[in-house]
C-alpha cells in the first residue's frame, strides 16, 4: 500500500504541534512548575496581607492565577516559534509538499528539497486529532495534517498503517 499526499502546513497546525510537542517535554514541566511557584510565592505574600483570606476565595483566586500562568506560559513559549515561521529560513515548513508513505518508508518532496527515510529512521509517532507527526530526530518531525486525506476512513487507515510499520521496524 502507498499513500501519496499533497498538502501545506499552516501556522495554526504548526503551533498546535509545537504546544503538543512541548507538553511532552519534561523541561516544559520543570520550567512551568518553577515559574508557577515563583509567581504564586509572590502573590501569596501579597494575598496574606489582604482581607480576602477566606478559603473559598483562595481556591478561586489560585485557580484563576494558575490558568493565567498556564496561558501566559503557552503564549510566551509560542512567540519564538511564530517569529521563526515568518523568517525566510523557516518559510519552507509552510511550503506545499508531497509525502509518499509506503511499506519501505517515507519520502517528502517540496519545490526545493527531497528527503527519504526508511521506517527504521522513524523514532516516534505522535498522533493527535488533527495531525500525525513522524519524528526522525528528537526535535524534528514530518507533520501530516488530517486535511491531507479525502475521508475520515482514509485518515484512520493511514494512522493504523503508520503505527503498524513504525512498530515493526
Amino acid at each position: 500500500m502507498e499513500y501519496r499526499l499533497h498538502y501545506s502546513n499552516t501556522i495554526p497546525e504548526m503551533l498546535v504541534f509545537q504546544w503538543t510537542h512541548a507538553a511532552r517535554s519534561p523541561w516544559y514541566y520543570v520550567l512551568f512548575v518553577f515559574w508557577s511557584y515563583a509567581w504564586f510565592a509572590s502573590v501569596t505574600e501579597a494575598w496574606t496581607s489582604s482581607s480576602w483570606s477566606c478559603l473559598s476565595c483562595s481556591v478561586i483566586y489560585f485557580s484563576i492565577m494558575f490558568a493565567i500562568v498556564f496561558i501566559t506560559f503557552l503564549v510566551l513559549g509560542s512567540a519564538p516559534q511564530l517569529f521563526r515561521f515568518f523568517s525566510k529560513v523557516h518559510r519552507a515548513s509552510l511550503a506545499p509538499r508531497t509525502i509518499i508513505i509506503s511499506d519501505t518508508g517515507l519520502i517528502e518532496e517540496t519545490s526545493n528539497s527531497r528527503a527519504e527515510y526508511n521506517w527504521s529512521a522513524v523514532q516516534r509517532i505522535l498522533q493527535t486529532r488533527s495531525l500525525v507527526a513522524l519524528y526522525i530526530s528528537p526535535l524534528g518531525a514530518h507533520l501530516i495534517p488530517k486535511k491531507a486525506f479525502e475521508s475520515p476512513a482514509q485518515w484512520q487507515q493511514f494512522n493504523a498503517f503508520v503505527e503498524q510499520h513504525a512498530l515493526n521496524s
